[in-house]
């Protein structure tokens, strides 16, 4: 039997939230995404969606309704609040809202590519060759970070949730996600110079 089996996910994909659904289906949870209108058929896309139920937003009431049965709900916020998923979930409902950037910080509202988001969280600066230019790492790494911190953050709701038998809420930041994993940089000058 599976980690996560019998678990309902309801997952708003939005980039952000899209590997932290993934992860939670690969540990057997029942995940529903809902796509944007007009869904992109990249490589990232499909492998990120494997193991979900797919849907378009285009059915307001259809996604509340799995709101309100959702055990946990990953929420990519780059779009705002579209269907009023705090309302509509339930007092055990876990809610993680997905956002680039903190409601209340500095970049608050303002749009964010992964490479916007790699680039500003420093991990840009640690690529390349010491005479080139900052370079990328392939594929969508800051996105995928945020991933795996949406995934942690539900699953410590989820234990909560055990011993309490309440739902939380929290919020990430996908640029806080990819600066957390760039810890490492600042601690290597450090000892290192």
């Amino acid at each position: 039997m599976s980690m996560l089996a019998g678990l309902k996910v309801l997952e708003i994909a939005d980039g952000l939230t899209d590997f932290g659904g993934r992860m939670l289906a690969e540990l057997g949870a029942n995940v529903s995404v809902v796509l944007p209108e007009r869904p992109q058929k990249k490589a990232r896309e499909r492998a990120w969606h494997h193991g979900k139920t797919r849907l378009l937003a285009d059915d307001i009431e259809a996604i509340r309704r799995l709101a309100a049965e959702a055990d946990i709900i990953l929420d990519g916020c780059r779009h705002g609040d579209r269907f009023d998923l705090a309302s509509a979930a339930g007092p055990g409902t876990i809610h993680i809202k997905v956002a680039p950037f903190s409601a209340d910080g500095p970049y608050a509202g303002r749009p964010a590519s992964d490479l916007t988001l790699f680039a500003l969280s420093g991990l840009m600066h640690v690529t390349g060759e010491p005479d080139g230019p900052p370079m990328k790492f392939p594929g969508q790494q800051a996105y995928a970070l945020t991933g795996i911190q949406a995934a942690t953050a539900a699953l410590m709701a989820l234990y909560a949730r055990r011993r309490t038998g309440k739902g939380q809420s929290a919020e990430l930041s996908a640029f806080q996600s990819a600066t957390l994993s760039n810890y490492r940089e600042a601690v290597m000058y450090e000892w290192t110079g």
